[in-house]
């Protein structure tokens, strides 16, 4: 019965759409044909009866299942009505108010849904009975009759005309009766009757008994009652004269009912809507070609619309590979049943790990299936069963797996510990459907365990800072911010140089509430978001408390539910010293959004030596430009270094003209050149690899560097390059060039590419850029300090006058504007190499003699003069 109430109940509420949609086409189109309204109220018939309707893409109905059929035996019991905003506001509720306990045998929703459905039952019995008892005491009344002739009686208990019978439709009229309206009735009870609206009402009201808990279904019978009697008030006055419609207008008023009420039957002629009526009678003009047109598209139109089903976004059950699990097959014991498994966790305690499958059902039966199930390992041609414990209880709940519906279960591993590299088979157990025998269907799938690899890693890069603490002198940036890596509920930190990660220690998973969240936040410092909107739309939490020394470290990670990461880092009260507004004492000093990163896979790099190091002699200025990654050099404050890539040997010899003497230039510790690494990258090798050159230069020669890692998240390729001190001067100074060969499939569909040392910010974010063939005593500059955009410029030794101001950088020039007591600018064109002079464009530049000899004055920096980058401070 249960069952049977929850269908009705999303039956009721799919027709609701299309009562509200009838409703306001009875508004906005009023000059339709009445009896169009009358269709359309059969349409909201069809789809209360109907429990099956085909779907279509058309469909304007946002869900035809929003109470789902296994609602009470739900974990976290939800709609899904279709309508994002509802769906917020209602499941939260319902999950908190009816989430099951598992102290109880039962489910609050399943006594909830058991006593509703009663109640439901006990209604529909009584308004039934209604019916029956009305139709009895109106038979009654009408026994004493006189028949006036063919199927037409007078009566004397009777007040107003009506129609009785449903298989032999009698007319009825009261004694007392004016005889000028006797024509009238007459013709509009014939009108009933030729329209079958002696049916049509009671079926009306077999359906508002059924679905009587739906008000939208109580408006829908009123505006029926309403509808037929307009449409045959319509059918009977469109051949009338004005006189005969007046005389209508007078029997319409003089049999007018008194009362009011909600009647099975009998169809009476005053019932309803009378002075509505009597006004639509007197103003009837008959419908032109255009509107009856419309009338009937727009009845089509509702049909298709809100008769069909929208079509199910079924859920992805293909074979694949999730994280470290590759799917090797599935099947069922039962046809039209499909599994597949959708996510997995494995944590060193067992009980903690779990496999997540969804169980897809393409039958029109409901079928059922317990908590049991198995895993087996193969070992050779064997399957051996990985449960550790021979008696092992299972709890008797039964789960349904309706009718063409998917369901989604997470199955907790408890004593069984899966291995890598190993191939295992997953058994669901279904419920016989024959109580005669034991025996018992099955789904199942099997997989191979792979090892961990970095592309199951979890990978957190900062992105942007959106919280900071405020109390400290020293502010981190997202550009300094070290690397984390979530990996199998570890959390890692990247490490500038040696190790490439180290372990935090181990991840927790809490629920995020206003102690271990909200009152950590001391202040409402926040950047583009908002500390409720963090609330509101939060998915999972995860917490580390870590003591490092005499520092008691917090961190937090959380995930949102459109996807995106924040990771938190501040401090706790481990020794009860200090008071916050939370148990532990704690609160956060820096939240980031987070980008994630694909960590490049191992196997993906034929091996460490593709990695090389070579020297190129004194400081080799050139290569600041016309690298991939200029634009970011100019705009970051993260130190980062000219990358270079090559796809073809001309491409490579290109680079090494430019390089001149340097390609070949050799160090005393015996480092190789340029062209000794590449003299390998021929043709051959090109058709397989891309060479990327990342240019360095040191002062240090007790400092060296090695590629820290690199990522790859399908768009961006990054070459960490990590500073390593060294303990005695094994290089020299001087510049390198770190060169990466990647195979083409890597980077085929990456768009941005960069390279960064130590990924820690520029001393003071200053940048320096010089024109070196002036022939000035001081070479001209100008300095760009990047973290608060201003700059000083230097034209000349000579110049007692240092410009200095805001500068604005664009995509096609730099301009630097003056805040002292002159209001000057001065533009230069951007280009790969640096930046070009428009003397045209800016401010008069002094000039000056240069020399006895020659007494014409010239400009320091002249009209097309070329700035490169000449050093970082």
């Amino acid at each position: 019965m249960e069952d049977i109430f929850l269908k009705l109940l999303n039956m009721s509420i799919t027709a609701g759409y299309l009562v509200l949609a009838i409703v306001i086409i009875r508004v906005i189109f009023k000059r339709i044909p009445k009896f169009i309204n009358c269709i359309l109220w059969a349409l909201v018939g069809i789809r209360l009866v109907l429990p099956y309707s085909i779907e279509s893409i058309l469909s304007l109905i946002p869900n035809n299942e929003p109470i789902p059929a296994d609602i009470a035996l739900a974990s976290q019991p939800q709609i899904e009505t279709g309508i994002s905003i509802l769906n917020s506001t209602v499941n939260p509720i319902i999950s908190n108010s009816f989430a099951p306990d598992m102290r109880y045998s039962a489910n609050p929703l399943q006594i909830v849904n058991f006593i509703a459905a009663n109640v439901w039952l006990m209604v529909l019995a009584v308004m039934l009975l209604y019916a029956v008892i009305s139709y009895i005491v109106v038979r009654i009344r009408v026994r004493v009759r006189i028949n006036l002739k063919e199927n037409i009686y007078i009566c004397d208990n009777i007040d107003t005309p009506f129609i009785l019978g449903l298989i032999k439709p009698c007319i009825y009229i009261p004694s007392n009766i004016d005889k000028d309206c006797i024509e009238s009735v007459i013709l509009h009870e014939k009108a009933h009757i030729k329209r079958l609206d002696y049916i049509w009402k009671p079926l009306g009201f077999l359906l508002l008994s059924v679905y009587w808990f739906n008000p939208l279904i109580w408006l829908a019978y009123i505006l029926l009652c309403r509808d037929i009697e307009f449409a045959c008030d319509e059918r009977v006055i469109k051949q009338m004269s004005d006189s005969c419609i007046k005389s209508y207008s007078r029997a319409l008023l003089s049999c007018s009912s008194k009362k009011s009420s909600i009647k099975a039957c009998p169809l009476s002629f005053g019932e309803v809507g009378v002075k509505q009526r009597i006004k639509s009678v007197l103003n009837y003009k008959k419908p032109t070609f255009w509107i009856s047109i419309t009338a009937v598209i727009l009845s089509i139109a509702v049909a298709v619309t809100f008769l069909t089903n929208p079509i199910k976004k079924n859920k992805d059950t293909s074979l694949g590979e999730i994280s470290n699990i590759e799917i090797l097959s599935s099947g069922s014991d039962i046809d039209g049943i499909t599994i597949n498994i959708i996510s997995a966790h494995f944590d060193t305690t067992p009980q903690k790990s779990f496999l997540e499958v969804i169980l897809l059902n393409n039958t029109r039966t409901e079928h059922n299936f317990g908590e049991e199930f198995y895993i087996y390992q193969k070992t050779g041609n064997e399957w051996k069963n990985c449960r550790k414990s021979k008696e092992y209880s299972w709890n008797s709940i039964a789960n349904i797996l309706s009718a063409e519906s998917d369901y989604t279960k997470k199955y907790y591993l408890d004593d069984i510990q899966l291995e890598s590299e190993n191939i295992y088979r997953f058994e669901a157990i279904f419920l016989s459907s024959d109580p005669l025998t034991n025996s018992k269907p099955k789904a199942w799938v099997e997989f191979k365990l792979s090892s961990d690899n970095t592309t199951g890693e979890t990978i957190l890069k900062a992105n942007k800072l959106v919280y900071d603490h405020g109390m400290f002198s020293y502010v981190q940036t997202a550009d300094s911010a070290p690397v984390y890596c979530n990996k199998n509920g570890s959390l890692l930190q990247r490490t500038n140089g040696g190790d490439v990660w180290f372990s935090l220690g181990k991840l927790e998973e809490v629920k995020l509430n206003d102690d271990n969240f909200n009152s950590r936040f001391i202040n409402d410092y926040f950047q583009d978001i908002s500390l409720e909107k963090l609330v509101k739309n939060n998915k999972k939490m995860w917490q580390l408390k870590r003591k490092n020394e005499d520092i008691s470290e917090l961190y937090i990670v959380t995930l949102q539910n459109n996807g995106q990461y924040y990771l938190g880092y501040g401090y706790y009260d481990s020794d009860g010293n200090y008071k916050y507004n939370n148990p532990d004492n704690s609160y956060i000093r820096w939240l980031y959004e987070c980008k994630v990163l694909q960590g490049l896979p191992p196997e993906q790099i034929d091996s460490p030596s593709i990695i090389k190091t070579s020297y190129c002699g004194s400081e080799q200025l050139s290569l600041y430009s016309g690298a991939l990654n200029t634009k970011m050099m100019i705009y970051s404050s993260v130190r980062h270094l000219p990358i270079y890539k090559f796809e073809s040997v001309s491409q490579l010899n290109k680079f090494k003209e430019r390089m001149g003497a340097a390609a070949n230039s050799q160090s005393l510790s015996n480092i190789p050149s340029f062209n000794d690494i590449t003299s390998n990258c021929n043709d051959d090798f090109f058709e397989n690899y891309v060479l990327f050159a990342i240019y360095i230069h040191s002062d240090d020669n007790l400092v060296g560097f090695t590629v820290d890692n690199i990522y790859n998240d399908g768009e961006n390729f990054v070459v960490h390059v990590a500073s390593k001190p060294l303990e005695t001067k094994e290089t020299p100074t001087g510049s390198f060039i770190l060169t990466v060969s990647v195979p083409k499939s890597v980077v085929e569909s990456c768009k941005e590419f960069d390279a960064d040392v130590d990924n820690i910010p520029r001393f003071n974010n200053i940048l320096v850029y010089g024109y070196y063939d002036s022939k000035d005593v001081l070479m001209p500059r100008f300095v760009l300090d990047t973290s608060d955009m201003t700059f000083n410029f230097t034209y000349s030794g000579l110049s007692s006058y240092w410009p200095r101001g805001k500068y604005t950088l664009t995509d096609t020039e730099l301009l630097l504007k003056t805040t002292d007591d002159f209001a000057y600018e001065y533009v230069f064109k951007r280009t790969e190499n640096g930046f070009v002079f428009d003397e045209k464009a800016s401010s008069a530049i002094p000039k000056y003699n240069y020399s006895a000899e020659n007494t014409e004055k010239i400009s320091p920096v002249p009209d097309g003069a070329l700035f490169t980058i000449i050093e970082t401070e």
